[in-house]
């Protein structure tokens, strides 16, 4: 049986072309480690495949951002071949997006993008390059604000605003965080944020607060599309859920097209594999059912044949043998004939759940916080504050803390 599945499951063997891609499943060392705090440790167990993509390029720019280290060569060398490439805009169902395809071929959602310059404009402060910093952060303006027309419906994000608006406190620039949280205020209504925005001058004391390591995939065995789920702990700020909604949302065609073929490949071989082996196993038990049948018939037949020749017919306990061992072998068969059938499906639904686990592969930049809040006083805090980086240029103290759990 085994050894028949496994001839006709070669003949459908798929090879993997996206074996180049990093698969879901190899960030989860690097991940655990990252949940830790772990920095350094989550960087060495990163993933080896998609050196100098956009979105390695990113997250490593993120974890070299909380390890201290400040190395943001990669992200520069993202920034300047997007730049050379130009951004576009598409229009579908009344939404606008901004996209661009990096040289490795994938196609940045906005937040990514525009989390890309903040990332890189917090290392540059890190390194004490206020000048180079402020250019990120204004290129990060300029994708919230200035690259659609004022009347176009387009990507915005209160919980990017914020982020903004820390970096701009970090910079001495009041008046460019203002117009951060009044835009906050006029997306989410927050009432905190409208009386921090009115305020003449910059608070004394401004703490960002990330929480969170990204969203878990969720996935179907009948969808090529994963679903985004991130776990909000407060109300009290603002989520990125929405980022991964709308980069689901987007024109997946021209994002994925390429992986997108490849998974539906992959896909439609191990959903024709697993077909195959229930069609394999329901035939062998059906089979050995109807054998049963027969050779239970044929004991019972022939042994009635062979007791009356004999003259052992009229014993009833000769009878009742009779039908006895027809009824054993036949109801053994039976029996192992079902086992069969239920054992070959559970062993096929396995086998679709092993394969989908290889092949499953959602590109977009994994680490990011799902959960933004901040503070403007710096005692009693009930936040954790082992991981802070303090970045200052003028009179207010701009704090950034990270738990990643």
């Amino acid at each position: 049986m085994k050894f028949l599945v496994l001839i006709v499951l070669t003949l459908f063997t798929f090879s993997c072309a996206t074996n180049q891609l990093i698969q879901d499943k190899e960030y989860s060392n690097s991940l655990a480690l990252y949940k830790q705090s772990e920095f350094e440790n989550a960087a060495l167990q990163f993933p080896e495949k998609e050196k100098n993509g956009f979105i390695t390029s990113v997250e490593k720019a993120w974890l070299s951002l909380w390890n201290k280290k400040g190395d943001n060569s990669k992200l520069e060398s993202q920034i300047k071949s997007l730049d050379q490439r130009q951004y576009t805009s598409l229009s579908k169902e009344a939404d606008f997006f901004f996209f661009n395809e990096t040289a490795d071929g994938y196609i940045p959602a906005e937040h990514e993008v525009i989390s890309m310059h903040l990332i890189n404009s917090m290392i540059y402060m890190q390194q004490k390059k206020w000048t180079d910093a402020e250019v990120e952060a204004r290129r990060a303006s300029y994708f919230l604000q200035k690259l659609f027309n004022p009347d176009q419906p387009h990507f915005d994000d209160p919980a990017l605003r914020l982020w903004l608006a820390a970096i701009w406190m970090s910079l001495n620039k009041w008046n460019e965080a203002q117009v951060d949280l009044r835009k906050i205020f006029e997306i989410t209504k927050n009432k905190d944020i409208k009386k921090l925005s009115e305020q003449d001058r910059a608070p004394a004391f401004f703490r960002l607060l990330f929480r969170g390591s990204g969203p878990e995939l969720k996935w179907s065995p009948n969808s090529v599309m994963p679903e985004f789920s991130i776990s909000i702990n407060s109300d009290q700020g603002f989520n990125s859920q929405a980022w991964y909604d709308r980069h689901l949302k987007r024109n997946t065609a021209i994002r994925d097209t390429v992986l997108k073929s490849n998974y539906m490949a992959q896909y439609l071989g191990i959903k024709t594999n697993s077909t195959t082996q229930k069609a394999l196993g329901t035939t062998f038990g059906v089979a050995t059912q109807l054998i049963g049948v027969i050779v239970g018939g044929a004991i019972i037949v022939g042994g009635i044949y062979l007791a009356s020749q004999s003259g052992g017919v009229q014993s009833g306990d000769a009878l009742g043998s009779i039908f006895g061992a027809g009824l054993l072998v036949g109801g053994a068969l039976l029996k192992s004939g079902n086992e069969m059938i239920t054992t070959t499906r559970k062993e096929a639904h396995a086998y679709e759940d092993r394969e989908f686990e290889k092949i499953r592969t959602y590109r977009f930049v994994r680490f990011l916080p799902n959960f933004f809040s901040y503070e403007i006083s710096p005692f009693g805090s009930q936040t954790d504050l082992s991981n802070k980086i303090n970045l200052s240029l003028g009179s207010t103290q701009v704090e950034y803390v990270l738990n990643p759990l």
